[in-house]
């Protein structure tokens, strides 16, 4: 598989994490697992799907980030 071809096959799948996080995930945490650990966790995990899919966004567009 092309290098391209699976950066794409990559950012389909984190949208679609994405897309059940923010739409189906939040219907199943329950008051019982909102505590602030369940809070912290859930926010955490959205946070670094969010910075992949970012990274991976600016990858494909071929978009070099260099530091200063």
């Amino acid at each position: 598989m092309p290098a391209r071809a699976a950066q794409a096959v990559v950012l389909g799948g984190l949208g679609l994490l994405l897309a059940v996080a923010v739409l189906v995930y939040p219907s199943m945490f329950g008051p019982e697992q909102q505590t602030v650990v369940g809070w912290v966790e859930n926010d955490a995990h959205v946070a670094l799907l969010v910075v992949a899919a970012v990274l991976g966004v600016l990858r494909f567009r071929g978009v070099r980030l260099d530091v200063v």
